[in-house]
Formats: C-alpha cells, structure tokens, sequence
C-alpha cells in the first residue's frame, strides 16, 4: 500500500509541475521550483533505488526514461521529508496557490481517492461511528 500512495503523491506533483511550467511560459511565475529536478537528485544521491535495478542493469543513465522514472516514483518515498524536497515543494505550492490553484488539496484527493477503495473493501466507511455505537 505505501509505494502505491508514493506513486499517487509522484504523479499528483509531477502534474503540479507540468501546470507550473505552463504558468511559467506564460509569465505567470517569476521562477520555477525545479521540483522534478530536486526531488530525482535526492533520489539519485539517496543510493536507496540500486535495490530496485535488474541484474542487466548498471545504473540509471542506462535504462529507459519510462524505467527511469518507474525507478524514480518507487524511490522518491525515501526522500519526501529531506529539507531540499521539501523546500522545493512548497516552492511550487506557493507558485501555484499564487493563481489560484491548491496544489497540496490536489496531491492530498489523488491519494484519498485510492484510499477510498481500501474503506470500501474493509467495510472502513463511518467506522468511528460504528464503534462509538
């Protein structure tokens, strides 16, 4: 479950970031917050992706870009918290929030949305309701 929300949150900001981009073109922001960049560093640096490598591959430069960032969006978990990620990410919340989009509303619903299956399955809908009975 854990690397299935990871994934959820990568793809939520990576389309953060291709919104941030196209406000950037328009000369709606005055800087980009070079998330994608910084976050695939603090991968790339944490080491902690080697273990996600078949034994034909070497290192990351050799892989596909579609291999390279299922690598990535498995391993950024590993360093949401570092203070440069962080700092990056709220860079491009504030650079978002400033025309009028909540980019940590927009990440947080793509995560809820698949934790809704999981309430579901479980029967998880209301349960403090249900055990306050």
């Amino acid at each position: 479950v854990g690397p299935e929300f990871t994934i959820l949150e990568y793809d939520g900001l990576k389309e953060l970031c291709a919104i941030e981009d196209k406000l950037y073109k328009e000369d709606k922001i005055g800087c980009r917050s070079n998330f994608k960049e910084i976050l695939e560093k603090a991968v790339l640096d944490s080491n902690r992706w080697k273990k996600w490598l078949k034994n034909d591959e070497k290192d990351l430069r050799s892989l596909s870009n579609e291999r390279k960032e299922w690598i990535i969006k498995t391993s950024c978990r590993y360093v949401w918290t570092l203070p440069e990620v962080r700092c990056a990410q709220n860079k491009l919340y504030r650079n978002l929030e400033l025309n009028g989009i909540d980019a940590e509303n927009w990440v947080i619903m793509k995560i809820e949305e698949s934790m809704d299956k999981y309430f579901r399955a479980f029967n998880l809908i209301n349960i403090n309701e249900k055990l306050n009975v």
